[in-house]
């Protein structure tokens, strides 16, 4: 995504509008314009930075983000996703866990926090069969060099719309904790996950 495609989920998680309203702002009434703008205000003062070049090599992100760290006091690193950094390697397989390799050690040496995104492959079983480690795509050195791995499950009814009673962010892989499931749903409106107990409590 562009950044201005980022910008736009940033504005749909802060303000009240649903996403594809502010995809499609000719559907915004006049009225909702200003929440919009305060959104986009308080948005603008975050410590955001967005590097939205199609691909990268590994050497280059890691300055780039050590640069931010040192620049700016990054705290966190988001690389969306793992298969668009380019690394050394003769293998597909090889190149994918270089690179979460060097990001593991990035996060350790800088002392941050590092989300990699990667791809689930298609379930054997079916569309709505829940995904596990042996679902990453491409490597083992993903689960490996990973502290923790979330697996999203998202199942669909017989129409093929989302059934958001069953949803869950699967917890894989937790070193410092314990693994299972969360009972979540994904906010259509606001893209994004939400934990399902508390907005049952609400």
């Amino acid at each position: 995504m562009q950044d201005l495609e980022i910008g736009k989920r940033f504005l749909a998680a802060k303000s009240s509008l649903p996403a594809i309203q502010i995809r499609n702002p000719q559907t915004i009434k006049h009225e909702r314009w200003q929440e919009l703008a305060e959104a986009a205000g308080e948005i603008a003062d975050c410590p955001i930075y967005v590097d939205d070049r199609p691909s990268v090599k590994i050497q280059e992100l890691l300055a780039s983000a050590r640069l931010y760290i040192r620049r700016h006091g990054v705290k966190l690193i988001v690389v969306d996703y793992l298969r668009l950094v380019d690394a050394p390697g003769r293998e597909l397989r090889d190149r994918v866990g270089y690179v979460a390799n060097a990001l593991r050690q990035l996060a350790k040496s800088e002392r941050i926090g590092v989300v990699l995104l990667s791809q689930l492959r298609r379930p054997d079983g079916g569309i709505n069969s829940k995904p596990s480690m042996l679902d990453l795509k491409e490597s083992g050195d993903i689960e490996a060099h990973s502290h923790v791995v979330l697996l999203p499950y998202l199942p669909v009814g017989e129409d093929g719309r989302p059934n958001p009673d069953d949803q869950l962010l699967i917890i894989g892989k937790n070193r410092n904790g314990g693994v299972g499931s969360l009972p979540v749903y994904f906010d259509e409106r606001r893209l994004q996950f939400v934990d399902r107990t508390t907005s049952e409590r609400e």
